[in-house]
């Protein structure tokens, strides 16, 4: 079973438009739908913005061969600022992601429950995960790249032994940490990130969420965002 390959997704600056706050969201992927639901700093990526598609397509491309991508939630002053064109570093946010399994969108999983595919992904932590974070860091240069028409953009740097420790394993999902270094234009930073995946109308799902890292406890405060969200999807979709 492949595990879902990390994504990291940094700023661009496009255009306008207030961000409205995430509350329950509904997001597509594979054969199903499911109801999201995220803190309330947070705001859905809407489609229909200027900025908000660009920053999406670059994820998706980012993650072609790999990934579906599902949906994705900033923090709602950092939406808003980016739409009208400030050029920042994101402090928070989080990218749903759900594996391809050889295909051209996420595939379901039959035969396998929730539980079985937790103990199984918890094996495979706990064994050592080796995550290319090389491969991540060229794929959101060149995926920027296509998006944006340019081979001028600033080089995103991203950097870190690329290796996920479990963290915990509960009936609604597994987690995974990480801390990585990431350099943009606008300086360099540490950022802490924690997978969370499930299983969810029979398709695997991770909850992707990241932060500027402060110091060791930033990873704990991933850990409970991430199992809150799981917790959420598993509570409105089962």
């Amino acid at each position: 079973m492949k595990l879902i390959r990390l994504a990291t997704a940094f700023s661009l600056a496009i255009a306008l438009s207030i961000a409205t706050h995430a509350g329950d969201n509904q997001v597509s992927f594979g054969e199903t739908s499911v109801t999201v639901r995220a803190d309330d700093d947070f705001c859905a990526i809407d489609k229909a913005q200027p900025f908000d598609k660009a920053w999406l397509d670059i994820q998706v491309r980012a993650n072609a061969g790999s990934n579906e991508v599902a949906g994705a939630y900033l923090l709602c002053d950092e939406l808003a600022q980016l739409r009208e064109g400030v050029s920042l570093n994101l402090s928070r946010w989080v990218i749903l992601l759900s594996p391809l399994q050889g295909g051209t969108k996420a595939q379901p999983i039959k035969g396998i429950t929730r539980k079985q595919l937790v103990e199984a992904l918890a094996v495979e932590f706990d064994k050592g995960v080796k995550v290319d974070v090389a491969e991540i860091s060229k794929n959101v240069n060149q995926a920027g790249e296509s998006v944006l028409g340019t081979d001028n953009m600033a080089p995103i740097e991203i950097s870190g032994t690329g290796v996920p420790s479990l963290l915990a394993k509960t009936d609604a999902g597994v987690y995974a940490g990480l801390q990585l270094q990431v350099a943009t234009e606008n300086g360099r930073m540490p950022v802490g990130a924690v997978i969370g995946i499930t299983l969810v109308n029979d398709h695997m799902l991770s909850v992707n969420v990241y932060r500027i890292f402060d110091d060791p406890k930033t990873i704990n405060t991933l850990l409970g965002e991430a199992s809150v969200m799981i917790e959420d999807i598993v509570k409105l979709n089962d």
